[in-house]
């Protein structure tokens, strides 16, 4: 794969393009200094978190129509009023009542919990964001600030999450922007992908690893799934969002964290026939698989391994409290109920709230790929949003 240069594209301005070729001369140094191959994940970390040229550090407009992509807060106020339920079932048993919510994007979920926690009475002694990207922050103050001015002194930002928690972690599409290290399995080797300088054009190669943690994590895939992976066989592992969760389990004290992404337990995550892995780029509401396109530009995910997240919180001590569709968990927590009680006369509004609905829980939109993992320390009460279908089974067995 060659990177073609961001003017190819007419809607990208000249601004852009001077960030992305400022962003390719730093890469070129990086790649330089790593005496000539950059792993796939380093390169990621670098196109998406580059202070100043970096996607998700620098771009203007990420959420919503005139952006990237669109995610559930902005498609439907409803979703963040389910997870508002689902917060205010938990907040009472926390001796310190706080949240956090970690890349908290246009500040949509913000807004409506909060707002929704009002309206029960169950407001937080404080919601704290963590936010690396000064764009976004100020995003999110101007929404809450025309919005709900009210609610502004609970909230703080922060840059990362604190050593001790007592509270809810909300993650809402977090993992899957996180840098994945991507492999291909050779008939007799491993091989990982690594950015190289090819006529001084970026380009992804095949290159020969001896990593340990990589081998091993694929030779446990191999053998859970009973036989070698297909030669020429590519996916992904996100290391990255594995000792996220590693870490903040390990901050957490006395609450629960709850992980909504696009992803799979393992055994259908590296199905024989997902051979060409789950990395997808975002760019203007277009879809591709090659992270040399746009840099810093696009925004590059890969769908979450769940069975990988539910090992390593079991092994750092949490319990596993559900794991289900994105469809299953907001039935259980009464969205259809949330219709009712905000539907009008108004044709309008009535085709926008089923409208809501079926993007968030249909099959065919986001109801099947979302899936939701619930995890938790030291709660004593329970954890709704699994009545419907608790898949929890589905992780542990496949470990």
């Amino acid at each position: 794969m060659s990177n073609p240069t961001p003017h190819n594209s007419a809607d990208i301005s000249p601004i852009e393009v001077q960030r992305s070729m400022q962003l390719q001369a730093q890469l070129r140094q990086s790649i330089a200094a790593a005496k000539g191959a950059l792993r796939l994940d380093e390169f990621i970390q670098q196109v998406l978190y580059t202070p100043q040229s970096g996607y998700y550090s620098a771009a203007t407009t990420i959420f919503g129509r005139e952006g990237d992509f669109i995610t559930a807060p902005e498609i439907a106020p409803l979703f963040a009023q389910c997870l508002a339920r689902w917060c205010a079932a938990i907040l009472p048993a926390l001796s310190q009542q706080h949240i956090y919510e970690v890349g908290a994007g246009s500040g949509a979920l913000l807004v409506e919990v909060l707002l929704a926690l009002s309206a029960h009475d169950c407001l937080p002694a404080h919601y704290y964001i963590v936010d690396i990207s000064p764009t976004l922050r100020a995003q999110q103050r101007a929404r809450l600030q025309a919005t709900a001015p009210e609610l502004l002194a609970r909230v703080s930002w922060l840059d990362s999450l604190p050593d001790t928690i007592t509270g809810i972690v909300l993650a809402n599409e977090l993992l899957d922007a996180m840098p994945v290290r991507r492999f291909v399995r050779d008939t007799n080797a491993v091989l990982e992908q690594m950015v190289v300088l090819r006529d001084d054009q970026l380009v992804i190669e095949n290159c020969t690893t001896h990593d340990a943690r990589l081998l091993a994590r694929i030779a446990a895939i191999e053998a859970q799934q009973g036989e070698p992976l297909a030669a020429g066989y590519c996916s992904e592992i996100n290391f990255a969002a594995e000792d996220w969760l590693n870490h903040t389990a390990a901050s957490l004290q006395h609450g629960a964290l709850l992980l909504i992404d696009y992803g799979y337990p393992r055994s259908v995550y590296y199905h024989p026939q997902r051979r060409s892995g789950t990395l997808v780029c975002h760019h203007r509401h277009t879809v591709n698989t090659d992270p040399l396109q746009h840099i810093g530009l696009q925004d590059i995910t890969a769908f979450v391994d769940f069975s990988a997240m539910a090992q390593v919180a079991q092994q750092a001590g949490l319990t596993l409290d559900g794991f289900t569709t994105q469809a299953h968990f907001l039935l259980d927590l009464g969205i259809l109920n949330l219709i009712g009680a905000r539907m009008t006369a108004d044709p309008t509004q009535q085709l926008q709230l089923a409208g809501q609905v079926r993007r968030l829980t249909m099959p065919y939109e986001m109801g099947e790929a979302f899936k939701v993992l619930a995890v938790s320390k030291n709660l004593q009460t329970g954890v709704p949003g699994f009545g419907f279908r608790n898949r929890i089974e589905e992780l542990i067995g496949h470990e």
